[in-house]
């Protein structure tokens, strides 16, 4: 049992809540989780809402050995509430919205299946039911299909299928333009492979291909590549992007290790170039920029006690185009962030 603050990984139930969740754990057979609580409120940290407020409640059950497979069923309904209001003057023939509390009511399955000693399936369906739904009683918002080939400390072979849309709660006025929305196939291929004892080389490139809205239109299309290795701790990578919804290149790196028996390091960062509307990677008036770095560890002071820490710092440039002198959001030149937190292990197994 847990209660507070605290961020929900349970199949379509998803966010942070302050509420109660509760986990029962079968032998050998499954598990159950079951929570139930408010909406942790994104800007006002320090702030509960009330019941009536808003409120999520669900649960997920894993079955092992399901015919051969782990399968996960999963339900939430969400709740919040929301002001009725006018639009003035009327647009695309809607004058008012007066929305019901609740925003989403969702189901799912994930299964997992070995298929033989080096190839394993993975399914996914998340569907929005009943009321949850904008238009009709059922609507798939994410279906996944992963198929992975592995040779242990040689190499991993991923092929990925994916279809989704665009997630709009039930009671948010863009619900009304549900037809407008494009849903998108995206087909990848991933290679993670073992050069020697401690270097690795990854991979991934992806087409996602955005369908017309249901009114007409034409689909766009988005490639996404990309590369990195490993050695020893330390990583390094590339990342582009190109097509709809705009381009993007980026650079990253970082290294993670022991200093000594008990305290551990981590140092990562990253720059890129961007744009949320198509350019000609870095020759354009309409590039944004973002450098971060994060840096933090682990101290393992005894058997019961155990010191994190971290420093995150971010630098950033957003340019819109067409658009002058304009800052969309607090935090759009410089971010500085410090965390600490101290773990008491009141009960600690001989193996540490």
């Amino acid at each position: 049992m847990r209660i507070g603050r605290q961020f929900l990984f349970a199949g379509v139930g998803r966010g942070p809540i302050d509420g109660l969740k509760l986990t029962y754990r079968g032998s050998d057979n499954g598990k159950l989780l079951l929570y139930a609580g408010t909406s942790a409120p994104l800007t006002d940290s320090e702030k509960i809402d009330r019941w009536n407020e808003s409120h999520m409640f669900g649960g997920e059950l894993t079955v092992y050995y399901l015919f051969g497979s782990v399968a996960k069923f999963s339900y939430m309904r969400r709740s919040k509430s929301v002001e009725p209001f006018e639009l003035n003057p009327p647009r695309l023939g809607i004058s008012s919205v007066n929305p019901t509390s609740l925003q989403r009511q969702a189901v799912g399955i994930d299964v997992t299946r070995e298929l033989n000693d080096r190839m394993s399936l993975y399914l996914r369906a998340d569907l929005s039911v009943g009321d949850g739904v904008p238009d009709g009683i059922l609507a798939l918002e994410r279906g996944e299909l992963i198929v992975t080939y592995n040779r242990p400390k040689s190499h991993y072979i991923t092929a990925e299928f994916l279809n989704r849309r665009p997630l709009i709660y039930i009671n948010s006025f863009f619900s009304r333009f549900s037809k407008l929305l494009r849903r998108s196939n995206e087909l990848s291929f991933a290679l993670d492979k073992r050069i020697s004892e401690e270097f690795w080389y990854n991979g991934k490139i992806a087409v996602v291909q955005y369908g017309a809205p249901s009114y007409g239109g034409e689909s766009s299309r988005s490639l996404r590549f990309n590369t990195g290795i490993s050695l020893n701790g330390l990583t390094a990578g590339l990342t582009v992007r190109n097509g709809y919804g705009g381009d993007w290149i980026g650079v990253y790196g970082g290294y993670y290790g022991k200093i000594t028996k008990t305290i551990s390091l981590r140092l990562d960062g990253e720059w890129s170039a961007f744009s949320l509307t198509s350019f000609d990677l870095l020759d354009d008036s309409d590039e944004s920029s973002a450098f971060g770095v994060r840096t933090g560890g682990n101290w393992k002071i005894n058997r019961h006690i155990s010191v994190d820490a971290e420093i995150q710092t971010l630098a950033q440039s957003i340019e819109w185009a067409n658009i002058a002198d304009f800052i969309p959001f607090a935090g759009n030149d410089r971010e500085f962030r410090a965390f600490a937190k101290v773990n008491f292990w009141i009960f600690k197994g001989k193996g540490y």
